[in-house]
């Protein structure tokens, strides 16, 4: 079945002043989905973003089921990561990304996700916030930092991601990383909202901390070109009626209408009329013709 999309386009800023994101991720989905959902365990997808940054298994999933189009419809990556406010290394990177997505308009939710670097398994997120109902129409809501719960939060430079120190002013004191198995189980094994750097080691709570939501998302829905070239005979969804008038045809008003109802004494004003022709119709008619055609002097 062929289902019409919109464009919506979403706009990501990061607030922070130390924390630089991955690429986030989006997802616009039913209400049957959810990407993650604070009380709950982290899906593997999400736990590999938010403790190693890795968003291979969320592009691998989630595209599939994109694909699918029975719960999740549409996915997408931004294209570079999103700085901090400071941007303290100089990378010139921005704090703003757009990612422009298609959807159908009967998926309502949008769910985002992006690692915070400067965190054992932070992460920047929106769960289920509603999609624009109508073209122009604009929907923005906070992001918030969560705790995907699948390492304990030792806040050492060694237990980080390695883009924490390309991104992030992160210095490491030189305390030997805490081992997997530490992290792992110490963890509190449940997406929560995080509770902040607490300044515990490496990480400092002025420099990586944060104080409520640590972004904003923007959702519109692309209005409809006035300028562009449209092509009102291409619907590629349409039901074809063989019948159907098209408004786009060149109409040759002496075509054969083969659908239409015949009526075999109908004049054709196209025919080429022949003055001596005997007339198939009923005498009475004949008679009613010409009667109205004298009293009109046409003779």
């Amino acid at each position: 079945m062929c289902e019409p999309t919109v464009k919506y386009i979403v706009d990501i800023c990061n607030t922070t002043c130390g924390q630089a994101w991955t690429p986030p991720a989006l997802a616009i989905h039913s209400r049957f989905a959810k990407l993650f959902q604070v009380g709950s365990e982290a899906c593997p997808e999400l736990a590999a973003l938010a403790k190693n940054a890795d968003l291979g298994p969320m592009i691998n999933t989630l595209g599939v089921s994109a694909e699918d189009g029975t719960d999740i419809f549409a996915f997408d990556i931004g294209d570079d990561v999103v700085m901090s406010t400071t941007d303290p290394l100089n990378t010139g990177i921005s704090n703003k990304t757009t990612i422009e997505i298609e959807a159908p308009m009967r998926y309502s939710v949008l769910s985002m996700a992006a690692m915070m670097l400067a965190t054992n398994d932070g992460f920047a997120g929106v769960d289920s916030i509603r999609m624009p109902r109508g073209p122009g129409e604009v929907v923005s809501a906070p992001i918030f930092a969560y705790d995907a719960g699948v390492e304990c939060n030792s806040e050492k430079a060694a237990d980080l991601v390695q883009e924490a120190f390309l991104f992030t002013d992160v210095v490491s004191s030189g305390t030997q990383a805490t081992s997997e198995q530490d992290l792992t189980c110490n963890a509190e094994g449940f997406v929560h909202h995080h509770q902040g750097i607490l300044g515990l080691c490496d990480l400092d709570c002025v420099k990586h901390g944060w104080d409520g939501p640590v972004g904003t998302i923007t959702i519109t829905m692309e209005a409809p070109d006035p300028c562009a070239d449209v092509d009102p005979c291409a619907d590629p969804c349409a039901d074809v009626d063989p019948c159907a008038v098209d408004p786009c045809a060149d109409v040759d008003p002496c075509a054969v209408d083969p659908c239409a109802d015949v009526d075999p004494c109908a004049v054709d004003p196209c025919a080429d009329v022949d003055p001596c022709a005997t007339n198939t119709c009923p005498s009475g008619l004949k008679k009613k013709k010409q009667t109205r055609t004298m009293r009109r002097g046409y003779y």
